[in-house]
């Protein structure tokens, strides 16, 4: 082990960037979210063109995980293809390169991501999963980056590079509320914990049928979730809400 010491000219020139707009695709509420926002926005400078899928630990490891990705990413693909977004999937080693905990450093490995692609976005919203209320920076080595997400952006962004905590000031229900009044996420929704399509059981999948319940909007996914089983069995969701 040796201290390393770089030596190299200093090049102050701006990097080409084709000025495109992106932001990560998962088809869950928050990625919807940003997509029912900023996918049809009058300022161009600020309309989504591209969609990022990562492969950096929100999958898990081994086999199953491998499995979970690529069923998920065709659900994507076709997304993409019905919708006219372009996709950029990126399945990265660093998940295997350095041990995480993936809840503990997702924004970190996402913007790796993202600066891998600098020569192609001026503009990326990252989808944030805490609202502004959430934030501190308070023993940050155990908890999720989301809750200072609004500030680490910030902090990431470039001359060429401005980087957005999307839907920061929204609560999970609010956000609910917008997407479903995006009528591409009718057939794509998918915000289950456990497999690639909605188990209707997992805490997300629950809490997120209870929000559609809420704000009426439930027969609008009737393709992606089981509502016949929610509806013949509300007392048991209304019963985990309380919980």
């Amino acid at each position: 082990m040796h201290k390393i010491t770089l030596e190299a000219e200093i090049d102050s020139q701006r990097l080409p960037c084709a000025n495109k707009v992106g932001t990560g695709i998962s088809c869950g509420i928050d990625s919807f979210h940003a997509l029912a926002l900023h996918a049809d926005i009058k300022m161009n400078r600020h309309r989504i063109t591209h969609l990022l899928f990562n492969n950096t630990g929100s999958h898990g490891e081994g086999a199953a995980a491998e499995k979970l990705y690529n069923e998920r990413r065709n659900r994507i693909e076709s997304f993409c293809t019905q919708n006219g977004f372009n996709l950029i999937e990126l399945n990265l080693n660093i998940k295997s390169t350095f041990k995480q905990n993936h809840l503990l450093s997702h924004t970190y490995t996402s913007m790796f991501s993202v600066f891998c692609l600098q020569k192609l976005f001026s503009i990326y919203y990252y989808a944030s999963g805490h609202t502004i209320n959430d934030f501190t920076i308070k023993d940050t080595d155990i908890i999720d980056p989301a809750n200072y997400d609004f500030f680490l952006l910030q902090s990431f962004s470039t001359e060429n590079l401005k980087l957005y905590s999307e839907g920061a000031c929204l609560t999970r229900l609010e956000k609910t509320k917008e997407v479903a009044k995006y009528k591409p996420s009718y057939n794509f929704l998918n915000v289950c914990v456990r497999t690639s399509e909605n188990c209707g059981k997992c805490e997300k999948c629950r809490r997120t049928l209870l929000a559609l319940d809420a704000i009426g909007g439930l027969d609008y996914y009737s393709s992606v979730f089981d509502i016949d089983y929610y509806k013949n069995n509300k007392i048991e969701y209304l019963i985990f809400l309380e919980a």
